[in-house]
This record gives structure tokens, sequence and C-alpha cells, in this order.
């Protein structure tokens, strides 16, 4: 037998031909794969920064958002208007009784008002509190107890004589007095 000098034979070539085939193949999914994988990531980087933008803009102080004086012990919040910002409260007697600091320079202002609970039928001044007394004074229910704020109703601190009450004291009645209350 004679060998033949003239290259690659027909299964050579279809070799050849289906070899570079699978590479071009191969090539073109892992191209594919890096320009979805290229896309996605993009994407996610978008969201991310989407994210940040929310997250930057939700703790950039807002006008409008509504600021707290948190009252743990009652698992309740107070919302504080312009006239009582600075506000605090002290525990006594288990009752939280509130205040604002701007009024720290008169000694018996640390009790304008104060957060009241109760539940239906505990005794309030010799009668059971009833649903209707509660619904009606409450300004805001959790679960079975009712809280409200009371505002004292003594003299003056500011000026016990009556005649000429510090303006940030009215101001601070009025607005604990209308002061909305929120659960924890």
């Amino acid at each position: 037998m004679r060998k033949s000098e003239n290259g690659f034979g027909a299964v050579g070539i279809i070799t050849v031909i289906v070899v570079a085939g699978l590479i071009g193949a191969v090539g073109w999914l892992v191209y594919s794969q890096q320009s979805s994988n290229t896309k996605t990531t993009s994407k996610n980087q978008q969201e991310v920064r989407s994210e940040e933008a929310k997250t930057t803009d939700t703790t950039k102080p807002q006008a409008n958002a509504a600021k707290y004086l948190e009252i743990e012990e009652y698992g309740v919040k107070v919302e504080l208007s312009e006239g009582i910002k600075d506000a605090y409260y002290e525990m006594e007697n288990g009752y939280p009784l509130l205040s604002v600091h701007s009024l720290d320079k008169y000694p018996g202002c640390n009790k304008i008002a104060s957060v009241s609970k109760a539940k239906i039928g505990d005794d309030r001044f010799g009668s059971p509190l009833t649903k209707e007394d509660l619904e009606k004074s409450s300004k805001l229910q959790i679960d079975d107890t009712y809280f409200w704020i009371e505002v004292s109703n003594g003299g003056s601190c500011s000026d016990p004589g009556g005649s000429k009450p510090d303006e940030i004291e009215i101001t601070a009645r009025e607005e604990f007095s209308s002061a909305k209350l929120v659960k924890l």
C-alpha cells in the first residue's frame, strides 16, 4: 500500500470543523455568560446605589419628620411639637411626669403634665372606669390598656401668684394637652 501525501483526509477536515465549532460554541457561551453577569452586576450595583440613596435620604433630617419623647416604662412615645420639642419626663410613683427644659429655671415646673394609663374597671376617685370613660379621654389603646396625657390643673409653676405665667409654660401645657401618643 502506498502512503498518501495529500494532507488531511475527509475525516481530518470534519474533525477540525467539529473542534472549531465546539471551541466557538464554548467561547460564545462563556462570552454570553460574562455579558449576562456584567448586566446583573450593573443592575445589582444600581439597586445598591438606589438603596443607599434611600437610606441616605431617610437619615437626613427632614422638615416634616416627627420627633418623639419615648417613655419605655409605658411602651409609648409622645409626639413633640415646636412648643415641647425639649420635653423630658421623670418617673414619680409609677407615673411619667412631663415637662420641658426651657422651664428648668423654675423649680416647680417639672410636673406640667403626666401620661396616664388605665384599664376598664380600674378604680379612679371611688368609681370604676368604664369603656366609655376611657374611650372619651384616651389618645391610645394598646391591648386592654388606655393611655392619655393629663395636664396638671394646679396653679402656674412659673408664676405661683398666677397673674403672669411664662409664655413657655402656657404653650407647653397647650401642646402637651393636644400631643399625640403612639405605641413604641
